[in-house]
């Protein structure tokens, strides 16, 4: 309705273009003026309101699309900074559970150093015990051995004076074995 004012002065120049008088140039282009005028200001009246419908609906569907995009911006924003929480709580606790293993496998290390320690030491006693009865085993052969090459020795001196021979029951009481 703002441009009912505009439109009537725009009717007025054909108006003005018949009341000019003889010129047909002026009569025809008032005529087409007017034609063009008749054609088009009832649709640029009719249009105006249409395409401005168009152009606030359309505004207000940009708008909306805008609030959504913001909505869905920040949602997404927020779901980041969770996730990064997250992230950041999960580092940490695969930090700590780095560090107990650390911890672990030094204990672990330490104990298998300390048993290690132990089993060599029972080991080194063990091999020492087994030398000492190996050497005890030694002396008592040659100690044996000993006694019964001094024994053949007698009996052969004894043999070469022929002084009469030791009898068993001597020998068994010297060397042990009768009891």
């Amino acid at each position: 309705m703002k441009c009912l004012p505009f439109a009537a002065a725009l009717l007025l120049v054909p108006a003005v273009a018949f009341a000019s008088g003889d010129d047909l140039f002026a009569q025809k282009l008032g005529i087409q003026i007017g034609d063009f005028l008749v054609v088009m200001v009832p649709l640029i009246i009719v249009l105006i309101p249409v395409v401005r419908r168009s152009l606030v609906k359309k505004h207000e569907d940009v708008k909306a699309s805008l609030d959504a995009a913001r909505a869905e911006y920040e949602a997404c924003s927020a779901r980041l900074k969770a996730a990064e929480e997250q992230l950041s709580r999960v580092t940490e606790q695969m930090e700590s559970i780095k560090d107990s293993f650390r911890t672990l496998a030094e204990t672990e290390r330490k104990a298998l150093e300390t048993e290690a320690m132990v089993t060599a030491e029972k080991l080194r006693k063990e091999a020492d015990m087994r030398i000492n009865h190996a050497g005890l085993m030694v002396r008592a052969e040659l100690a044996d051995e000993v006694v019964s090459q001094a024994l053949a020795m007698v009996e052969k001196r004894l043999v070469d004076r022929h002084l009469p021979g030791v009898s068993e029951d001597a020998i068994n009481q010297i060397t042990g074995e009768g009891r």
